[in-house]
């Protein structure tokens, strides 16, 4: 039996280059920091330092929009596959989060209430935003408007108000994006390709009134003049959406934006009355900039100035080629018009290289000795569309006092179609060039003479590399596929169709084992028994570039998601059967996630449903519930005189005082997030027994208030089937009579609590005559009413009357 051959597994280690993704949004924190999206991650950044300063990973999906409460507690994270993760900012530990799984779909845009206890969450409709203390609303979405809504909020009350008919249907917007941020001023980024970002002003309630009662004589006026019986009424006026909400003004960036938001400290006050404005602006290029938003509030004049950029902290456009240096601790990246140096152990930016008439960077090569780079553009390329292929080789000039590093042009090949990729044998024996033609030509490197045509792609060749050992050729093409070839008679050994898009890039692994990478989805094959090893997902659009140092320690990936990623070789071995196993149980889960659940006697509300679904979370905290209440089972058919039963042993670390109380703790450790989906998921065989332990528990006066929660959400979804079983009869009679005067009982307990803390609290007033609780409403009105009158005593003007004798 020969040996099995093993295989050691590359993790992910970290990503870089990626300052802000072009679908994300930017948040600011205090006028210096802001909260940033890129890729999966949330980037701290400080423009006064100019450097990162925290990053939150809590998930491997890519992060879609996040929101900042107004009192800055609560940071709230949106990612593509629906779920909503809450940070506590003042917390001792601040990676800690609420996971929220709501929507089956991407979450495009977030919102807090004023008092930040309320977050509202929206799939398809690109942003709102709560204004006047959550009074007024605003919707962006796919129209070329903006929707403004005036809420009132219902107390006590239950209802459904749909939409009117000369109202927007929010339930099918199209997917743009329209993000809308500031407590006085809003910035509007706006759609297709347009840079403009325009700027509205929303107007206090005195300085709406002051413009409804001047909008209303100028009806009334215009009334009278053209003759009517009756002008306007105040209500008709006041239907006009500029009395409160008005757009001012319009900026034009250096590059499309995508969101924009503002500061939340106060604005800044010069002698002329112009307030500044701090605003965090996230273009779609990878670039984030700090601007100063200056406001003149007498003019409604707004004027624009950038007060800092993270330009140097990654590339403007995709990243089109990767070099590793000799000594494997630097790696050039080339895209766009820069080609930056990185730390490799570090993935810091050790500088970023830019010369004038260098526009479109596609390779970068260290030259020989690691002390130049060699950035190439178009009109200097190795293959070249010009149906060319030239050799270039390294030269000294004289330049003054000094040497200049150059290159020259040796030999020019002429092709028989535009070459899109090439490579050379390690042993510099043989050309491999890509042709449009959907062939892959071979040449002898001394005299340029053909040697074989390796065909058989049915799209052009988009890439090529060699093996080490100078005896295979690996291509990748358009269609999808990538072909492994033997260079001895330029037969195909073997073709994997393992892409879903076209393969960009493959390379070579520097080991021995013959492995091979192809960039698409990121896969490891081996090139020579043709199966796929290890598959590298972490990137959110398709790869454009590979690297790998020299040791093949560590693999570098380049996405057009802007993200460059490293990939550090473990010890850990990767046994291929196993792998297929847990590719096979991540696609049952995420099948099973995606079913719908099914509840007897219910129909489906189209308006609005139970705002979760299930994920990996809730379907393996609803196993432990089944497995409890199985435990559960056992236990009460167990004879209570037998003295040499043994519990089980999860039964007794819980440590319960009986199997009803121990029903409702296995519940009580589930998160209260995500309870209500694990009740739904429970087949309905055991509904009797967690009913059965509820009302043992509300008898017993345990956990009143989370059993009474539980019984009453499972008596409501399964209605029909408990008012039609006579087996449920004797248990709802229990929970009839135990469940009021449990809730009673602890709504006395908690009046008795507040009267005590109240008779406490006017003791320690009156002997130490000090406040100890205050209404904040009132202060908070106070402050605002003292501002106001030291502004408007700011801005009085003397008058001097001249009285005529």
């Amino acid at each position: 039996m020969g040996l099995t051959k093993q295989y050691l597994r590359y993790a992910h280690v970290g990503s870089f280059n990626a300052v802000g993704s072009s679908n994300g949004a930017v948040v600011a924190l205090d006028h210096q920091t802001c909260a940033v999206t890129a890729c999966e991650n949330v980037h701290f950044y400080n423009f006064r330092t100019g450097e990162k300063v925290a990053s939150l990973s809590e998930s491997e999906k890519q992060v879609t929009c996040l929101r900042l409460s107004h009192n800055k507690q609560f940071l709230a994270i949106g990612y593509s596959d629906g779920a909503i993760r809450l940070f506590n900012r003042q917390a001792e530990d601040q990676n800690e989060c609420i996971v929220f799984m709501g929507h089956k779909k991407g979450v495009n845009c977030l919102a807090f209430s004023h008092d930040g206890l309320t977050l509202a969450s929206g799939g398809k409709i690109y942003s709102f935003l709560l204004l006047k203390e959550d009074t007024m609303l605003i919707v962006a979405t796919s129209e070329l408007e903006l929707y403004i809504f005036d809420m009132t909020w219902l107390s006590g009350e239950e209802g459904h108000l749909p939409p009117g008919d000369d109202g927007p249907d929010l339930k099918k917007p199209k997917e743009t994006q329209k993000p809308l941020d500031g407590p006085q001023l809003l910035g509007d980024c706006e759609n297709g390709s347009d840079r403009l970002i325009d700027f509205y002003r929303v107007y206090s309630d005195d300085e709406a009134r002051k413009r409804l009662s001047k909008k209303l004589r100028k009806a009334k006026r215009k009334a009278a003049d053209s003759g009517a019986d009756e002008g306007p009424s105040s209500e008709d006026v006041g239907k006009d959406v500029t009395l409160v909400f008005a757009r001012i003004g319009e900026w034009r960036a250096a590059a499309k934006p995508k969101w924009i938001s503002f500061a939340p400290s106060q604005p800044a006050q010069n002698d002329d009355g112009v307030l500044q404005y701090r605003a965090f602006c996230l273009f779609v290029n990878n670039s984030v900039e700090s601007l100063d938003v200056k406001l003149n509030a007498a003019t409604n004049e707004v004027v624009v100035e950038k007060a800092a950029d993270l330009e140097k902290m990654g590339h403007r456009g995709d990243v089109r080629s990767m070099s590793v240096a000799s000594h494997d601790s630097l790696l050039a990246t080339g895209g766009g018009n820069q080609v930056m140096l990185w730390n490799v152990e570090t993935f810091r930016a050790a500088n970023c290289l830019q010369e004038e008439g260098m526009d479109d960077v596609t390779a970068v090569l260290f030259a020989t000795g690691d002390r130049h780079v060699i950035a190439a553009t178009k009109g200097f390329v190795t293959a070249s569309a010009d149906k060319k292929l030239k050799f270039w080789g390294y030269d000294l000039v004289n330049e003054g006092t000094q040497k200049r590093l150059t290159v020259r042009e040796k030999r020019v090949l002429e092709l028989q179609d535009e070459a899109l990729c090439a490579a050379i044998t390690p042993d510099g024996k043989f050309l491999i060039v890509g042709l449009l033609d959907m062939t892959a030509t071979v040449f002898f490197v001394d005299t340029l003479k053909f040697y074989l045509s390796l065909y058989g792609h049915s799209m052009p060749v988009t890439c090529c590399t060699t093996s080490p050992d100078n005896k295979l050729v690996v291509t990748g093409s358009a269609d999808k596929t990538i072909k492994i070839w033997g260079l001895d008679f330029g037969d195909c050994h073997k073709s994997f169709h393992a892409h879903d898009e076209a393969v960009s890039a493959v390379l070579f692994s520097p080991s021995d084992e013959m492995l091979v990478w192809s960039a698409g989805r990121d896969g490891k094959w081996d090139a020579v028994k043709f199966e796929a090893v290890q598959k590298l997902d972490r990137h959110t659009a398709e790869m454009r570039a590979l690297a790998q140092t020299s040791n093949g320690n560590m693999l570098l990936t380049a996405s057009h998601d802007r993200s460059i990623r490293g990939w550090e070789l473990t010890e850990e071995i990767i046994v291929l059967q196993e792998e297929e196993e847990v590719e096979r149980e991540k696609l049952y889960e995420e099948k099973l996630a995606d079913d719908e659940d099914v509840v007897a006697g219910e129909t489906k509300d189209t308006e609005a449903t139970v705002a979760e679904r299930k994920s990996e979370h809730t379907i393996i905290a609803t196993e432990s519930i089944i497995e409890a209440i199985d435990i559960v089972r056992k236990e009460r058919q167990v004879d209570k005189d037998d003295l040499e039963h043994t519990p089980h042993p999860l039964y007794l670390a819980y440590r319960s005082a009986s199997v009803d109380h121990f029903v409702l703790d296995v519940i009580g450790k589930i998160r209260a997030s995500y309870v209500d989906r694990c009740l739904l998921l429970l087949p309905l065989s055991y509904l009797g027994d967690i009913l059965q332990a509820m009302a043992g528990c509300v008898a017993n006066k345990y956990k009143v208030e989370l059993a009474s929660r539980i019984a009453l959400f499972l008596i409501k979804m399964h209605h029909c089937h408990v008012t039609n079983s006579v087996e449920m009869v004797p248990i709802v009679g229990l929970l009839r009579a135990n469940l009021p005067k449990g809730i009673r009982q602890i709504k006395d307990t908690a009046s008795f609590n507040f009267a005590a803390l109240r008779l406490l609290a006017n003791e320690i007033e009156n002997s130490q005559e000090i406040r100890v609780f205050s209404d904040l409403s009132k202060i908070e009105k106070k402050q605002n009413k003292k501002k106001k009158h030291q502004q408007g005593t700011n801005n009085k003007k003397a008058v001097l009357h001249t009285l005529a004798a």
